[in-house]
């Protein structure tokens, strides 16, 4: 029932959008025309969905300062969408991709074309449907899945629901038919891959299995989760040998390991990173006496790639303007989502963790967005301007007022049953908005934290005050994190070059050659002084001579100035 009504209240989006289209032009496109409508932000509105008004943000269109109406909306407006004879419609059509029930109900009931329909409910249930089947389910640990048919709409449909190890219940794929048939799992898990299915992995040692029990009461999941990945890679590769013993490793299975790592394309950061899992691994095994090789003799270092450092990679200026824009625009949860990453130099982890409640004022009004534990186990508190903060109010109000009684923690962020999103969701989300755009490099997310930084270095902000709002604990990663941008170098770079070429530009005048005169009188005076300074050192000097000696050099001091007057 909930799914239907999302898909009913999608395709109405749907078709308000094609409505903007028509009369402004397609989304960051240039006009026309200067009679062409333009769009003006959107406003709240209410649709009639199974008995009860459901409110919803929809466009707004202005011309010459005055509201444009949406034909599609005038039509439906105080229209029931979703009666009995919708919901088998909608229910029928969205599972088996089969629309024609759905277009032609639809389509009668409101009066709009069946090939604007048509289009609406393809583009809207694609989305559902495409999150269902192939969406990121890595968050998640399964202990079992149940596939079964099920009456849906007045058809059958086969339903796969993964069973979680805290009991949960997620749908895992949605599929027309009655019955199983051959290729029927490829068509649930179209992203089903063999070599990472548990069954097809190496199963570990029970001293590997200990190794990854004792690192995970010190350290995160996320980083067990790495070593086990490492572990049972290498194991795979162990296990191929015919006198195969877990303990048994010499150099060949390290060397097989690297070369399989390379054989792979992973980049140099990654196998080092491997490598050192699989050594603190082997120190392990040495530790407990199963391993008669020292490690160092089977990782050595110069084993280890020769790592690369990225230089930060922020977004141009004009892309950067751009994207902001696109996303504001938008006004989607997950588009505003990545639009709080830029404003805030979040990570996509901790956008991900932010509870709806992630908002606080001071004693002073001024608000901070309350970042949980993150990569570097440390809270921390941003402080906002206006702007963002209307981002997150934006995003806030895509919330119910009470939470579904199967959901604890409320995320800001959440798909429509409320639960976490993914951080593979919001990188499509990234892609989407970035479609079009001429940007260097590869887009990631990550990036949206680089401009983040060196924008605010740019504009002058003391390094120090960044390493708190990155949430750095030590100031070389803020350092190597928020380096300058390469525009910046350059403009800096010039400038100190026009100061040296000012400073030499002062200093090139004549040479004043010395005065000779002057230069005489400073040579017979210290004559003089050193003639004195011997006097005094030795006793076998006649101090009569030395007075007779300083009276000539005197007189030579005087005939010289009056010869050089």
């Amino acid at each position: 029932m909930e799914s239907a009504k999302n898909a009913v209240l999608a395709a109405a989006i749907e078709l308000m959008k094609q409505d903007v289209e028509r009369l402004c032009g397609k989304p960051f496109s240039r006009k026309l025309s200067e009679d062409r409508c333009h769009r003006g932000g959107s406003e709240t509105t209410s649709l009639m969905v199974d008995g009860a008004k459901h409110s919803m943000k929809r466009p707004r269109v202005r011309k010459d300062g005055e509201e444009v109406p949406l034909p599609s909306l005038e039509k439906m407006r105080d229209q029931e969408l979703l009666d009995q004879d919708m919901l088998a419609r909608v229910v029928r059509g969205v599972s088996t991709r089969n629309y024609e029930g759905v277009i032609n109900g639809f389509a009668d009931k409101t009066g709009i074309k069946k090939s604007s329909v048509s289009r609406a409910f393809k583009r809207a249930s694609k989305k559902d449907l495409d999150n269902i089947n192939g969406r990121d389910l890595s968050q998640h640990k399964f202990v079992g899945i149940l596939v079964d048919g099920t009456g849906v709409g007045g058809s059958c449909q086969v339903v796969a629901v993964g069973i979680t190890d805290d009991s949960q219940k997620i749908p895992l794929g949605l599929e027309a038919g009655a019955r199983i048939e051959p290729g029927l799992s490829q068509k649930l898990f179209p992203n089903y891959r063999s070599d990472v299915v548990k069954g097809q992995q190496a199963e570990l040692p029970d001293l590997a299995i200990r190794f990854l029990e004792v690192m995970a009461a010190t350290s995160k999941k996320n980083t067990v989760n790495g070593y086990q990945t490492a572990l049972r890679g290498f194991y795979r590769l162990h296990q191929m040998k015919a006198d195969a013993k877990p303990y048994r490793i010499d150099r060949a299975d390290i060397e097989t390991y690297m070369i399989h790592l390379k054989d792979k394309e992973m980049g140099p950061n990654e196998r080092g990173a491997r490598l050192l899992q699989i050594r603190k691994y082997l120190d392990w095994l040495y530790d407990h006496r199963k391993l008669k090789v020292h490690p160092d003799i089977l990782i050595k270092s110069a084993d280890f790639p020769k790592r690369i450092k990225h230089l930060p990679r922020p977004f141009p200026v004009n892309v950067d303007i751009e994207l902001q824009k696109r996303l504001d625009e938008n006004g989607g949860i997950d588009f505003l989502g990545v639009l709080l990453m830029r404003r805030t130099g979040l990570r996509v982890g901790e956008l991900c963790d932010l509870t709806l409640d992630c908002i606080t004022t001071d004693l002073n009004s001024n608000w901070f967005l309350k970042v949980p534990l993150g990569k570097l186990n440390s809270e921390r508190v941003i402080p906002l301007d206006p702007k963002t903060v209307e981002v997150v109010q934006r995003i806030q109000k895509f919330h119910p007022s009470e939470s579904a009684p199967d959901v604890g923690r409320r995320f800001l962020i959440s798909n429509p049953s409320g639960r976490r999103r993914s951080r593979a969701h919001f990188a499509i989300v990234l892609e989407e908005a970035t479609k079009d755009l001429a940007i260097p490099g590869k887009v990631t997310l990550h990036r949206l934290r680089h401009t983040f930084a060196t924008t605010l270095l740019s504009a002058g902000l003391p390094i120090t005050t960044l390493k708190q709002l990155l949430g750095h604990n030590d100031i070389r990663m803020t350092l190597n994190y928020a380096a300058v941008t390469l525009e910046t170098v350059r403009t800096e770079f010039f400038e100190a070059l026009a100061k040296n070429q000012s400073r030499y530009e002062t200093a090139a005048y004549p040479l004043k050659l010395p005065d000779q005169r002057e230069g005489m009188n400073r040579a017979i005076y210290d004559a003089q002084k050193y003639a004195k300074k011997i006097a005094r050192d030795r006793a076998d000097i006649d101090p009569d001579k030395v007075r007779r000696l300083l009276g000539r050099l005197m007189t030579i001091r005087q005939e010289l100035s009056d010869l050089l007057m």
